[in-house]
């Protein structure tokens, strides 16, 4: 694939890019509605199924793209996307609140103890990928213990998530008209069977893997023709890419006044994230992929641990009146998001 790629002007490599991007953002788009549905007929709560569900097929395009960039021996863009993804993902729920048309504040409504509790497991597994880059190097068969504990890590949390309580935090203090709204929703109808369903979400998820394996190639291409660093092209450029999906599914997820469904894409599927470093782990074949960390890549977990904890202290702060008028949770994640790209991109 390389060589075929290493054939093509700068221009091309682009404008393939931006096709596979529009690949990723149609397909994923349409798998998550599809999802959506299917997780809905399962009669499981929201939370669980937009972090189990809807949160993993989104991330389809993201884990092909590190594993992709791992067996290619680029392991630095392969930490990048996977942490880039996490951090722009989490920005994207900031945004979604600023941007929500609703009178209460979404981070507010979306503060259930299951949410929360993902997002706790997301800092917890964040942790100890950071405690396994510090680590000693250690490796079987070229792979880190730190993978297997990473997803043992995970189940566990699901495992333990299941009995979380779906109800929000703030559920007595809501305004009337606010609980209104969410009696109001209206339920999708029945429209395609369940079998086409399933039908057209692997016809999704296909497309939306190989386009995640082609933005992965192309990114090295990129990287090889313009100078710039893996950090910078996987931690923003695939990154944002890849993450598409997760943007239109949470802003959809918010319209729809799905809320726990937005935080359990997000919180969710970025616990499912982190074991993109495990999955890519088990593609590089030139040791473990945790020593291979930079103080750059360091220096985006700090800001992704940041960018979490400002967004759940916006959902733990408590309920006030004219809360709608202010979300400087949600802003400062946006404005810290921002600045870190730029201090990447600069890199």
């Amino acid at each position: 694939m390389q060589a075929l790629l290493s054939g093509l002007s700068l221009v091309w490599l682009l404008v393939l890019f931006a096709g596979l991007a529009l690949v990723v953002g149609f397909a994923g788009t349409h798998m998550a509605k599809t999802a959506d549905i299917l997780a809905d007929r399962t009669g499981l709560g929201e939370t669980l199924m937009g972090a189990v569900f809807i949160g993993a097929s989104t991330s389809l395009s993201g884990i092909t793209t590190s594993i992709t960039a791992a067996a290619s021996g680029a392991p630095t863009m392969a930490i990048s996307n996977t942490i880039g993804g996490i951090a722009v993902q989490t920005a994207f729920l900031a945004v979604a609140d600023l941007t929500s048309r609703n009178r209460a504040n979404l981070l507010v409504r979306c503060a259930s103890p299951s949410a929360l509790y993902q997002g706790v497991l997301q800092m917890g597994l964040l942790t100890l990928a950071l405690l396994g880059a510090l680590a000693p190097p250690l490796a079987v068969w070229s792979i880190s213990p730190v993978s297997l504990v990473l997803l043992l890590a995970y189940l566990s949390g699901l495992h333990f998530m299941r009995g979380a309580d779906d109800r929000t935090i703030h559920d007595a203090e809501r305004p009337a008209e606010a609980k209104d709204e969410e009696e109001t929703r209206e339920e999708p109808d029945q429209g395609p069977s369940t079998g086409r369903l399933w039908g057209a979400f692997a016809l999704d998820a296909a497309l939306t893997t190989l386009a995640g394996w082609g933005i992965g190639q192309v990114g090295l291409s990129l990287v090889q023709r313009t100078g710039l660093s893996e950090t910078a092209v996987g931690g923003l450029l695939t990154a944002i890419t890849t993450s598409l999906p997760e943007l239109v599914t949470v802003l959809g997820a918010v319209r729809r006044r799905a809320y726990d469904l937005a935080t359990g894409d997000i919180l969710g599927g970025n616990c499912f994230d982190v074991l993109f470093l495990a999955a890519s782990d088990v593609g590089y074949r030139d040791g473990s992929l945790f020593t291979r960390f930079t103080p750059k890549m360091l220096q985006m977990f700090l800001l992704t641990h940041l960018l979490l904890s400002v967004l759940l202290l916006g959902m733990l702060r408590s309920r006030r009146k004219r809360m709608r008028s202010w979300a400087g949770e949600s802003l400062a994640v946006v404005v810290l998001y921002l600045v870190g790209a730029v201090v990447l991109a600069s890199g």
